[in-house]
Protein backbone atom coordinates (compact mmCIF):
# COMPACT_ATOMS: atom_id res chain seq x y z
CA UNK A 1 0.00 0.00 0.00
CA UNK A 2 0.91 3.75 -0.74
CA UNK A 3 2.16 5.56 2.56
CA UNK A 4 0.06 8.63 3.75
CA UNK A 5 3.00 10.50 4.99
CA UNK A 6 4.90 9.99 2.10
CA UNK A 7 2.21 10.96 -0.44
CA UNK A 8 1.49 14.48 1.38
CA UNK A 9 5.36 15.24 1.23
CA UNK A 10 5.23 14.52 -2.42
CA UNK A 11 2.24 16.81 -3.11
CA UNK A 12 3.86 19.56 -0.92
CA UNK A 13 6.83 19.28 -3.56
CA UNK A 14 4.64 19.53 -6.47
CA UNK A 15 3.23 22.38 -5.28
CA UNK A 16 6.69 23.93 -4.22
CA UNK A 17 7.59 22.93 -7.41
CA UNK A 18 5.19 25.01 -9.20
CA UNK A 19 5.16 27.97 -6.99
CA UNK A 20 9.35 28.15 -8.23
CA UNK A 21 8.39 27.48 -11.65
CA UNK A 22 5.93 30.59 -11.08
CA UNK A 23 8.26 32.56 -9.34
CA UNK A 24 10.94 32.44 -11.75
CA UNK A 25 8.55 33.10 -14.53
CA UNK A 26 8.00 36.41 -13.18
CA UNK A 27 11.60 37.43 -12.18
CA UNK A 28 12.10 36.92 -15.78
CA UNK A 29 10.13 39.13 -16.81
CA UNK A 30 10.66 42.60 -16.76
CA UNK A 31 7.90 45.45 -16.47
CA UNK A 32 8.12 48.93 -18.34
CA UNK A 33 5.74 51.60 -17.55
CA UNK A 34 4.67 55.00 -19.09
CA UNK A 35 1.97 57.51 -19.79
CA UNK A 36 1.20 60.72 -21.76
CA UNK A 37 -1.69 63.28 -21.57
CA UNK A 38 -2.93 64.83 -24.56
CA UNK A 39 -5.23 68.27 -24.17
CA UNK A 40 -7.92 68.54 -26.47
CA UNK A 41 -9.69 71.58 -27.30
CA UNK A 42 -13.85 70.88 -26.99
CA UNK A 43 -14.78 72.62 -30.10
CA UNK A 44 -13.00 69.93 -31.72
CA UNK A 45 -15.92 67.45 -30.91
CA UNK A 46 -17.94 69.28 -33.54
CA UNK A 47 -15.24 71.50 -35.19
CA UNK A 48 -13.43 68.50 -37.06
CA UNK A 49 -14.43 65.78 -39.64
CA UNK A 50 -14.27 62.01 -39.46
CA UNK A 51 -11.11 60.39 -40.30
CA UNK A 52 -9.15 63.97 -38.63
CA UNK A 53 -7.15 63.04 -35.51
CA UNK A 54 -4.82 64.56 -33.32
CA UNK A 55 -1.86 62.46 -31.61
CA UNK A 56 0.79 62.59 -29.09
CA UNK A 57 4.77 62.09 -30.12
CA UNK A 58 5.99 59.14 -30.30
CA UNK A 59 7.77 58.08 -27.10
CA UNK A 60 10.62 55.38 -26.28
CA UNK A 61 9.85 52.25 -24.37
CA UNK A 62 13.18 51.99 -21.95
CA UNK A 63 15.00 48.75 -22.51
CA UNK A 64 13.65 47.62 -25.76
CA UNK A 65 15.30 49.18 -28.74
CA UNK A 66 13.21 50.46 -31.53
CA UNK A 67 10.01 49.68 -29.31
CA UNK A 68 7.97 53.01 -29.13
CA UNK A 69 4.44 54.25 -28.15
CA UNK A 70 1.65 56.74 -29.46
CA UNK A 71 -1.77 57.93 -28.35
CA UNK A 72 -3.82 58.81 -31.26
CA UNK A 73 -7.16 60.28 -30.91
CA UNK A 74 -10.34 60.30 -33.16
CA UNK A 75 -12.69 63.34 -32.00
CA UNK A 76 -15.48 62.90 -33.70
CA UNK A 77 -14.71 59.12 -35.22
CA UNK A 78 -12.51 57.66 -37.04
CA UNK A 79 -14.64 56.65 -40.17
CA UNK A 80 -18.15 57.75 -41.41
CA UNK A 81 -19.59 55.12 -39.26
CA UNK A 82 -18.20 56.35 -35.99
CA UNK A 83 -19.28 59.79 -36.83
CA UNK A 84 -20.29 61.50 -33.30
CA UNK A 85 -17.96 59.61 -31.48
CA UNK A 86 -14.88 59.81 -29.13
CA UNK A 87 -12.24 57.21 -30.26
CA UNK A 88 -8.73 56.99 -29.09
CA UNK A 89 -6.20 54.15 -29.76
CA UNK A 90 -2.49 53.22 -28.75
CA UNK A 91 -0.07 52.50 -31.31
CA UNK A 92 3.30 50.29 -31.26
CA UNK A 93 6.21 50.10 -33.51
CA UNK A 94 6.81 46.56 -32.38
CA UNK A 95 4.32 43.85 -31.65
CA UNK A 96 4.85 40.74 -29.22
CA UNK A 97 4.58 42.23 -26.13
CA UNK A 98 2.36 41.37 -23.23
CA UNK A 99 0.68 44.94 -23.27
CA UNK A 100 -1.80 46.62 -20.85
CA UNK A 101 -3.47 49.88 -21.70
CA UNK A 102 -5.70 52.37 -19.51
CA UNK A 103 -7.08 55.58 -21.50
CA UNK A 104 -9.19 58.09 -19.00
CA UNK A 105 -10.51 61.54 -19.58
CA UNK A 106 -9.31 62.66 -16.37
CA UNK A 107 -12.01 64.52 -14.03
CA UNK A 108 -14.61 62.38 -15.36
CA UNK A 109 -15.43 58.60 -14.97
CA UNK A 110 -14.76 58.13 -18.46
CA UNK A 111 -12.49 55.04 -18.55
CA UNK A 112 -10.86 52.14 -20.65
CA UNK A 113 -8.85 49.29 -19.76
CA UNK A 114 -7.73 46.47 -21.45
CA UNK A 115 -4.53 43.82 -21.57
CA UNK A 116 -3.53 42.07 -24.79
CA UNK A 117 -0.59 40.26 -26.43
CA UNK A 118 0.06 42.62 -29.65
CA UNK A 119 1.76 40.32 -32.12
CA UNK A 120 2.62 42.98 -34.70
CA UNK A 121 3.39 45.96 -35.16
CA UNK A 122 0.73 48.62 -35.57
CA UNK A 123 -2.51 50.37 -33.61
CA UNK A 124 -3.56 48.11 -30.77
CA UNK A 125 -6.99 47.25 -32.27
CA UNK A 126 -9.34 47.79 -28.79
CA UNK A 127 -10.07 51.55 -28.98
CA UNK A 128 -11.46 53.24 -26.13
CA UNK A 129 -15.16 54.46 -27.95
CA UNK A 130 -17.38 57.13 -26.02
CA UNK A 131 -20.16 59.28 -27.51
CA UNK A 132 -19.43 62.89 -27.79
CA UNK A 133 -22.60 63.82 -26.05
CA UNK A 134 -21.33 61.80 -22.83
CA UNK A 135 -18.49 63.85 -22.58
CA UNK A 136 -20.09 67.26 -22.88
CA UNK A 137 -22.12 66.08 -20.10
CA UNK A 138 -19.20 64.11 -17.24
CA UNK A 139 -17.63 67.51 -16.36
CA UNK A 140 -14.84 66.90 -17.91
CA UNK A 141 -14.50 70.41 -19.74
CA UNK A 142 -11.97 73.33 -18.03
CA UNK A 143 -11.98 76.52 -19.49
CA UNK A 144 -13.04 74.85 -23.02
CA UNK A 145 -10.68 72.09 -22.74
CA UNK A 146 -10.62 68.86 -21.64
CA UNK A 147 -7.77 66.09 -20.50
CA UNK A 148 -6.70 62.50 -21.76
CA UNK A 149 -4.49 60.22 -20.17
CA UNK A 150 -2.65 57.00 -21.55
CA UNK A 151 -0.90 54.63 -19.47
CA UNK A 152 1.15 51.53 -20.45
CA UNK A 153 2.49 48.22 -19.09
CA UNK A 154 4.78 46.43 -21.07
CA UNK A 155 6.30 43.01 -19.97
CA UNK A 156 9.45 41.99 -21.85
CA UNK A 157 11.38 38.89 -21.24
CA UNK A 158 14.88 39.84 -19.51
CA UNK A 159 16.73 38.29 -22.47
CA UNK A 160 15.35 39.51 -25.56
CA UNK A 161 14.94 36.20 -27.90
CA UNK A 162 17.64 36.13 -31.10
CA UNK A 163 15.70 36.03 -34.77
CA UNK A 164 15.83 32.65 -36.20
CA UNK A 165 14.95 31.85 -39.48
CA UNK A 166 15.99 34.00 -43.59
CA UNK A 167 17.44 37.51 -42.89
CA UNK A 168 14.61 40.00 -42.78
CA UNK A 169 14.96 41.91 -46.41
CA UNK A 170 16.66 45.03 -46.48
CA UNK A 171 14.45 48.09 -46.10
CA UNK A 172 15.65 51.34 -46.60
CA UNK A 173 13.37 53.89 -44.90
CA UNK A 174 13.97 57.38 -45.16
CA UNK A 175 11.09 60.61 -44.47
CA UNK A 176 10.52 64.06 -46.22
CA UNK A 177 8.40 66.90 -46.02
CA UNK A 178 6.81 70.05 -47.62
CA UNK A 179 5.06 73.01 -46.26
CA UNK A 180 1.82 74.68 -47.91
CA UNK A 181 1.17 78.19 -47.51
CA UNK A 182 -2.98 78.93 -48.19
CA UNK A 183 -3.85 82.69 -48.75
CA UNK A 184 -7.31 82.72 -46.93
CA UNK A 185 -8.52 84.98 -49.65
CA UNK A 186 -7.94 82.93 -52.61
CA UNK A 187 -9.73 79.35 -51.04
CA UNK A 188 -13.49 79.91 -52.39
CA UNK A 189 -11.83 81.66 -55.50
CA UNK A 190 -10.42 78.92 -56.73
CA UNK A 191 -12.82 76.48 -58.70
CA UNK A 192 -13.36 72.99 -57.58
CA UNK A 193 -10.69 70.51 -59.86
CA UNK A 194 -7.87 73.02 -60.41
CA UNK A 195 -5.02 71.85 -59.09
CA UNK A 196 -1.59 73.11 -57.79
CA UNK A 197 1.30 71.38 -58.43
CA UNK A 198 4.32 72.14 -56.00
CA UNK A 199 7.87 70.79 -56.82
CA UNK A 200 8.65 67.54 -56.92
CA UNK A 201 11.28 65.81 -54.50
CA UNK A 202 13.37 63.10 -54.91
CA UNK A 203 15.12 60.76 -52.39
CA UNK A 204 16.29 56.72 -52.24
CA UNK A 205 14.84 56.32 -56.26
CA UNK A 206 11.63 57.76 -55.33
CA UNK A 207 10.26 61.37 -57.25
CA UNK A 208 7.45 62.81 -55.00
CA UNK A 209 5.58 65.96 -55.41
CA UNK A 210 2.29 67.20 -53.79
CA UNK A 211 -0.68 68.15 -56.01
CA UNK A 212 -2.91 70.11 -53.70
CA UNK A 213 -6.88 71.50 -54.59
CA UNK A 214 -7.83 74.53 -52.72
CA UNK A 215 -11.40 74.09 -53.29
CA UNK A 216 -11.58 70.18 -53.31
CA UNK A 217 -11.02 67.88 -56.61
CA UNK A 218 -14.74 66.65 -56.83
CA UNK A 219 -18.36 68.38 -56.65
CA UNK A 220 -18.80 66.88 -53.18
CA UNK A 221 -15.12 67.71 -52.00
CA UNK A 222 -16.04 71.76 -52.32
CA UNK A 223 -14.93 73.71 -49.32
CA UNK A 224 -12.12 71.35 -48.65
CA UNK A 225 -8.59 71.34 -49.14
CA UNK A 226 -7.19 68.25 -51.09
CA UNK A 227 -4.08 67.18 -50.91
CA UNK A 228 -2.78 64.16 -53.47
CA UNK A 229 0.69 62.54 -52.88
CA UNK A 230 2.14 61.33 -56.47
CA UNK A 231 5.41 58.99 -56.60
CA UNK A 232 7.13 57.11 -59.28
CA UNK A 233 9.93 54.70 -58.61
CA UNK A 234 7.96 52.61 -56.45
CA UNK A 235 7.16 49.67 -55.02
CA UNK A 236 7.30 51.61 -51.56
CA UNK A 237 4.82 51.59 -48.68
CA UNK A 238 4.22 55.29 -48.31
CA UNK A 239 2.82 56.30 -44.50
CA UNK A 240 1.59 60.07 -45.01
CA UNK A 241 0.04 63.12 -42.60
CA UNK A 242 -1.16 66.50 -43.41
CA UNK A 243 -1.22 68.67 -40.47
CA UNK A 244 -2.89 71.64 -40.00
CA UNK A 245 -2.03 73.70 -36.76
CA UNK A 246 -4.88 75.45 -34.80
CA UNK A 247 -3.21 77.02 -31.69
CA UNK A 248 -0.91 74.74 -29.90
CA UNK A 249 -2.78 71.61 -31.41
CA UNK A 250 -2.33 70.11 -35.08
CA UNK A 251 -5.34 68.46 -36.66
CA UNK A 252 -3.98 65.36 -38.99
CA UNK A 253 -5.33 63.77 -42.20
CA UNK A 254 -3.20 60.10 -43.40
CA UNK A 255 -2.97 57.23 -44.09
CA UNK A 256 -0.42 53.97 -44.96
CA UNK A 257 -0.75 52.76 -48.62
CA UNK A 258 1.62 50.74 -50.60
CA UNK A 259 2.25 52.06 -54.32
CA UNK A 260 3.75 50.48 -57.35
CA UNK A 261 5.62 52.17 -59.98
CA UNK A 262 3.73 55.70 -60.37
CA UNK A 263 0.58 55.89 -58.51
CA UNK A 264 -0.61 58.27 -55.77
CA UNK A 265 -2.68 58.91 -53.19
CA UNK A 266 -4.84 61.41 -50.87
CA UNK A 267 -7.56 63.16 -49.31
CA UNK A 268 -9.22 66.22 -47.93
CA UNK A 269 -7.32 67.47 -44.92
CA UNK A 270 -9.13 70.20 -44.17
CA UNK A 271 -12.40 72.59 -44.45
CA UNK A 272 -12.33 75.87 -45.23
CA UNK A 273 -13.91 76.99 -41.81
CA UNK A 274 -11.31 74.80 -40.15
CA UNK A 275 -8.57 76.98 -42.21
CA UNK A 276 -9.94 80.47 -41.16
CA UNK A 277 -9.96 79.47 -37.55
CA UNK A 278 -6.42 78.49 -38.06
CA UNK A 279 -5.44 81.81 -39.88
CA UNK A 280 -7.97 83.70 -37.45
CA UNK A 281 -5.74 81.68 -34.19
CA UNK A 282 -1.90 82.35 -35.66
CA UNK A 283 -2.55 84.74 -38.60
CA UNK A 284 -1.66 82.23 -41.66
CA UNK A 285 -2.94 78.69 -42.95
CA UNK A 286 0.26 76.11 -43.10
CA UNK A 287 -0.60 72.68 -43.80
CA UNK A 288 2.50 70.48 -43.00
CA UNK A 289 2.72 66.77 -45.17
CA UNK A 290 5.11 64.29 -44.14
CA UNK A 291 6.18 61.37 -45.87
CA UNK A 292 7.67 57.96 -44.66
CA UNK A 293 8.57 55.62 -47.44
CA UNK A 294 9.93 52.50 -47.02
CA UNK A 295 11.40 50.01 -49.66
CA UNK A 296 12.95 46.80 -50.24
CA UNK A 297 16.63 47.76 -51.32
CA UNK A 298 16.98 44.18 -52.71
CA UNK A 299 14.17 45.88 -55.92
CA UNK A 300 16.80 48.21 -56.73
CA UNK A 301 19.11 45.36 -57.92
CA UNK A 302 17.54 42.81 -59.59
CA UNK A 303 17.47 44.12 -63.09
CA UNK A 304 21.52 44.01 -62.38
CA UNK A 305 21.02 40.50 -61.58
CA UNK A 306 18.95 39.02 -64.65
CA UNK A 307 19.08 35.58 -65.54
CA UNK A 308 15.99 35.14 -68.31
CA UNK A 309 13.60 37.22 -70.19
CA UNK A 310 10.81 37.00 -72.65
CA UNK A 311 8.67 39.25 -74.24
CA UNK A 312 4.85 38.62 -74.76
CA UNK A 313 1.94 40.50 -76.05
CA UNK A 314 -1.77 40.64 -75.37
CA UNK A 315 -4.37 42.42 -77.68
CA UNK A 316 -7.82 43.06 -77.13
CA UNK A 317 -11.04 44.49 -78.42
CA UNK A 318 -14.05 45.98 -76.97
CA UNK A 319 -17.13 47.21 -78.42
CA UNK A 320 -16.69 51.04 -78.81
CA UNK A 321 -20.14 51.25 -77.22
CA UNK A 322 -19.10 50.46 -73.72
CA UNK A 323 -17.19 53.18 -72.98
CA UNK A 324 -20.80 55.27 -73.39
CA UNK A 325 -21.45 53.52 -70.50
CA UNK A 326 -21.78 55.82 -67.22
CA UNK A 327 -20.61 53.80 -64.37
CA UNK A 328 -17.29 52.86 -63.07
CA UNK A 329 -16.09 49.91 -61.30
CA UNK A 330 -17.54 50.76 -57.86
CA UNK A 331 -20.88 49.97 -59.51
CA UNK A 332 -20.32 47.36 -62.10
CA UNK A 333 -21.47 43.88 -62.15
CA UNK A 334 -22.13 40.87 -64.23
CA UNK A 335 -25.70 41.48 -64.24
CA UNK A 336 -25.91 45.02 -65.82
CA UNK A 337 -22.66 44.60 -67.96
CA UNK A 338 -22.76 43.95 -71.53
CA UNK A 339 -20.13 41.51 -71.21
CA UNK A 340 -20.15 38.06 -68.70
CA UNK A 341 -17.86 39.49 -66.12
CA UNK A 342 -18.11 43.04 -64.55
CA UNK A 343 -14.22 43.67 -65.78
CA UNK A 344 -13.01 41.97 -69.24
CA UNK A 345 -10.00 39.64 -68.92
CA UNK A 346 -7.45 38.23 -70.70
CA UNK A 347 -4.48 35.63 -69.15
CA UNK A 348 -1.68 33.76 -71.51
CA UNK A 349 1.02 31.96 -69.61
CA UNK A 350 4.37 33.47 -69.78
CA UNK A 351 7.78 32.31 -68.43
CA UNK A 352 6.23 30.32 -66.06
CA UNK A 353 4.17 33.18 -64.91
CA UNK A 354 0.58 33.95 -65.69
CA UNK A 355 -0.05 37.41 -66.47
CA UNK A 356 -3.35 39.51 -67.83
CA UNK A 357 -4.64 42.64 -68.26
CA UNK A 358 -7.89 44.12 -66.69
CA UNK A 359 -9.62 47.45 -67.80
CA UNK A 360 -12.65 49.02 -65.98
CA UNK A 361 -14.09 50.92 -69.28
CA UNK A 362 -15.26 54.02 -67.05
CA UNK A 363 -12.72 54.10 -64.21
CA UNK A 364 -12.88 51.85 -61.24
CA UNK A 365 -13.91 54.45 -58.29
CA UNK A 366 -15.57 57.41 -58.60
CA UNK A 367 -12.25 59.90 -59.00
CA UNK A 368 -11.36 58.05 -61.67
CA UNK A 369 -14.70 58.38 -63.97
CA UNK A 370 -14.52 59.10 -67.34
CA UNK A 371 -11.13 57.52 -67.34
CA UNK A 372 -10.20 53.96 -68.44
CA UNK A 373 -8.45 52.18 -65.75
CA UNK A 374 -5.91 49.10 -66.09
CA UNK A 375 -4.09 46.92 -64.12
CA UNK A 376 -1.51 44.01 -64.96
CA UNK A 377 -1.99 41.21 -62.73
CA UNK A 378 0.91 38.95 -62.80
CA UNK A 379 0.63 35.60 -60.96
CA UNK A 380 4.03 34.53 -59.58
CA UNK A 381 3.77 31.12 -57.90
CA UNK A 382 7.05 30.58 -57.35
CA UNK A 383 7.63 34.20 -55.63
CA UNK A 384 10.95 34.65 -57.89
CA UNK A 385 12.44 38.20 -58.34
CA UNK A 386 11.16 39.36 -61.27
CA UNK A 387 11.03 42.79 -63.35
CA UNK A 388 8.53 44.30 -65.76
CA UNK A 389 8.14 46.89 -68.45
CA UNK A 390 6.87 47.52 -71.53
CA UNK A 391 4.01 49.67 -73.48
CA UNK A 392 -0.02 50.28 -73.96
CA UNK A 393 -1.21 51.34 -76.91
CA UNK A 394 -5.17 52.41 -77.92
CA UNK A 395 -5.51 51.61 -81.97
CA UNK A 396 -7.15 54.32 -84.10
CA UNK A 397 -5.60 57.23 -81.77
CA UNK A 398 -4.39 60.05 -83.36
CA UNK A 399 -0.88 61.64 -82.50
CA UNK A 400 -1.17 59.51 -78.90
CA UNK A 401 2.65 58.57 -77.49
CA UNK A 402 2.53 55.17 -75.93
CA UNK A 403 2.46 54.53 -72.68
CA UNK A 404 5.05 53.14 -70.61
CA UNK A 405 5.33 51.39 -67.25
CA UNK A 406 8.14 49.23 -65.41
CA UNK A 407 7.70 47.48 -61.80
CA UNK A 408 9.49 44.69 -59.59
CA UNK A 409 8.07 42.11 -57.68
CA UNK A 410 8.51 38.91 -55.79
CA UNK A 411 5.07 38.09 -55.32
CA UNK A 412 1.95 38.02 -57.07
CA UNK A 413 0.49 40.85 -57.46
CA UNK A 414 -1.74 44.03 -59.55
CA UNK A 415 -0.07 46.87 -60.76
CA UNK A 416 -2.10 49.63 -61.38
CA UNK A 417 -2.15 52.33 -63.55
CA UNK A 418 -5.14 54.85 -62.77
CA UNK A 419 -6.56 57.37 -65.50
CA UNK A 420 -4.70 55.40 -68.01
CA UNK A 421 -6.45 57.60 -70.99
CA UNK A 422 -9.94 59.67 -70.82
CA UNK A 423 -12.65 58.59 -72.62
CA UNK A 424 -13.22 62.30 -74.50
CA UNK A 425 -9.26 62.05 -75.47
CA UNK A 426 -10.28 58.61 -76.84
CA UNK A 427 -13.47 60.05 -78.46
CA UNK A 428 -11.61 63.25 -79.74
CA UNK A 429 -8.46 61.32 -80.87
CA UNK A 430 -10.67 58.84 -83.45
CA UNK A 431 -9.98 55.75 -81.39
CA UNK A 432 -13.74 55.40 -80.98
CA UNK A 433 -14.90 56.31 -84.52
CA UNK A 434 -15.04 52.42 -84.92
CA UNK A 435 -17.51 49.10 -83.81
CA UNK A 436 -14.73 47.94 -82.11
CA UNK A 437 -11.45 49.78 -79.75
CA UNK A 438 -8.40 47.14 -79.80
CA UNK A 439 -5.95 47.67 -76.35
CA UNK A 440 -2.37 46.33 -77.25
CA UNK A 441 -0.03 45.39 -74.23
CA UNK A 442 3.53 44.50 -74.74
CA UNK A 443 5.65 43.46 -71.92
CA UNK A 444 8.82 41.57 -70.99
CA UNK A 445 9.34 39.82 -67.68
CA UNK A 446 12.44 39.63 -66.26
CA UNK A 447 12.93 36.55 -63.64
CA UNK A 448 15.95 36.22 -61.25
Amino acid sequence: MLDIGFAVDFCFFLLFVAFVLIIQSDLAMAVVTDEVQLKIRASFLELLEFGQFLRSDERPINGIDGLTWQLVIYPNGEKNENFGYFQAYVILSKGGFETSVEICIKDSDLKHQFKVVQADAGRIRHPMIIFNGDIHSSGCIKDEEFLVEAKIEIKKPLQMPNPIGNEAPVIRTFEDSFTLTLDPEMLCLNETGVPMIMDSQRNNGITWNVVYFPNGEYPDETDHVKVRIIISGGPAIITWTAGLAIGSSTIYTGDTIELTGEDGTGACVATHYQCKIANKVAGNIEIVVNVKFSKDANYITYRDKGQHAVSDAIHMEFPSGLFDLDYNGQFESSDNKLLPTPNCTCSQKNAKHTWRIRYFFAGEDEEDKGHLTLYIDVDNPKLEPISVKGTITIDGMVDAQPYTFEFQQQKSQSFLIKRLVSINDMRVKGALEGMDVGINCDATFETH
